[in-house]
């Protein structure tokens, strides 16, 4: 996306968002994601928004802030890995912790430069792409490049190195969905607690998620389980197992070879 917009000329600055979150306070992020911009565009940093926690949530990543620029506005002193409950325990009592909603502001440049600090065969290839104004040309050198990079997150290969990353302290809300239970927090349920979704039967079921997506999904005399049919796949774990369903796409690729 940087090459990209380096590619229609200027340097601007931009907003990347995960697809997985839920947020109904559009004018309180609208505000806050105004702020990022004009500092990304101000000066050379990287911006982040940090969610100030709830509970001691070990399914997330954290970020502790460092010193305060401004009110809500703090310097990062530190990415951190999803942690176990004890952990996530003592860092949400000490007030300096964050749930990392991954939302990131930056200048094209800004990014550019710290990916070369951090993963310099990453940036070389990468940012070569932005020679490329023709937006089929653009295309097919990133179909060229891409399978040839490494596979790292934006955080590993950036923001846990960089110095010059910024945290903005959330104003608005902010509900993760990446897994099957928190989806299942904004839908309805029956009167027995199941969340049912497209073809789904649920028989002597408590607390439940089961979800038939173009063919059936059944469970039966099941509590606390989740049961999924979709795309061509069937899924079944407990709802406490939600935020670990990636090891079986892991087992999965390891399995095909992938």
């Amino acid at each position: 996306a940087a090459a990209w917009f380096a590619s229609r000329g200027g340097d601007p600055a931009f907003i990347v968002m995960p697809a997985d979150h839920a947020i109904d306070d559009t004018a309180a992020f609208t505000a806050d994601v105004t702020r990022a911009l004009e500092q990304a565009e101000r000066s050379a940093v990287l911006v982040t928004f940090g969610i100030r926690p709830v509970a001691p949530d070990p399914s997330f990543g954290y970020v502790r802030r460092g010193a305060a620029l401004q009110p809500h506005l703090y310097r990062v002193a530190q990415f951190t890995e999803k942690p176990d409950r004890a952990r996530a325990e003592a860092w949400l009592a000490t007030g300096e912790y964050y749930w990392n909603s991954g939302i990131f502001v930056w200048r094209c440049s800004s990014f550019f430069n710290a990916l070369e600090a951090g993963r310099p065969d990453l940036a070389a290839p990468l940012r070569g792409l932005a020679a490329h104004r023709d937006a089929a040309a653009f295309q097919a050198a990133l179909d060229r490049v891409f399978p040839g990079l490494e596979s790292i997150s934006v955080d590993y290969a950036v923001l846990e190195t960089a110095p010059n990353v910024l945290m903005v302290e959330a104003a608005f809300d902010w509900d993760d969905l990446g897994s099957w239970s928190a989806w299942a927090r904004r839908q309805p349920r029956d009167a027995r607690g199941n969340v049912l979704f497209g073809e789904a039967i649920a028989v002597d079921c408590d607390g439940c998620i089961i979800v038939g997506d173009g063919s059936p999904a059944a469970a039966m005399n099941l509590r606390d389980m989740i049961v999924v049919n979709a795309g061509g796949g069937a899924l079944a774990c407990h709802v406490e197992d939600s935020a670990n369903v990636r090891r079986v796409a892991e087992a999965a690729r390891a399995r095909s070879g992938a």
